[in-house]
């Protein structure tokens, strides 16, 4: 029996292919460059932080702390979730913060109030360090203090706030939360 020209050259490729996906010969090796994520860039990749991630972009220079790699930042990152079930729209929280209480009529304040109390919002979610993994306390870029607090292995922020997940970046790293960092009397419990 005659085998035609085409069966005999494809049992003769996949001869080749099969010899050569086998073979013992190694190819050199190649150095491949890893670009790691910069703060600015993990964030922007991040789903459940877009509510953060729209209000950051107001303001350049903490955009521009993200971009840095040569400054390392911490960014406390409340959930989407987070803000949705806060009580206070973010932009009114400094002047309900004060009264520590929820405000029984509609607080006014000027378009100027509402950009200084969100500037001052965002930067209470900043640290300029590396936060150990461990029971510590510190400033966060508004001057507010931060208490870390591990209770096994779960991880807390000024006791109620809990870490959900941390996402290492080039120049830091960003921590997940299931709440902000606002005071308690302003946001739900989750």
């Amino acid at each position: 029996m005659k085998v035609p020209f085409i069966v005999n050259f494809f049992l003769f490729s996949t001869f080749l292919y099969i010899t050569n996906a086998f073979s013992f010969r190694q190819k050199p090796f190649q150095m491949q460059t890893t670009h790691q994520l910069r703060l600015f860039e993990l964030l922007a990749g991040s789903r459940d932080c877009n509510i953060f991630s729209d209000i950051l972009m107001q303001f350049p220079e903490l955009v521009e702390r993200l971009k840095d790699t040569n400054n390392y930042t911490t960014i406390l990152v409340p959930s989407d979730l987070a803000f949705q079930n806060m009580k206070v729209k973010p932009w009114m929280l400094d002047s309900v913060e004060a009264k520590f209480e929820m405000p029984t009529e509609p607080v006014h304040i000027t378009e100027d109030e509402a950009q200084g109390n969100l500037h001052h919002f965002m930067k209470s979610h900043l640290i300029s360090v590396n936060p150990s993994l461990d029971n510590r306390e510190y400033k966060s870029l508004s001057g507010s203090t931060i208490n870390v607090i591990k209770q096994k292995d779960i991880l807390y922020l000024n006791d109620s706030v809990q870490v959900l997940s941390i996402k290492k970046a080039s120049n830091g790293e960003m921590w997940i939360l299931n709440n902000t960092l606002s005071a308690p009397s302003v946001r739900k419990q989750v």
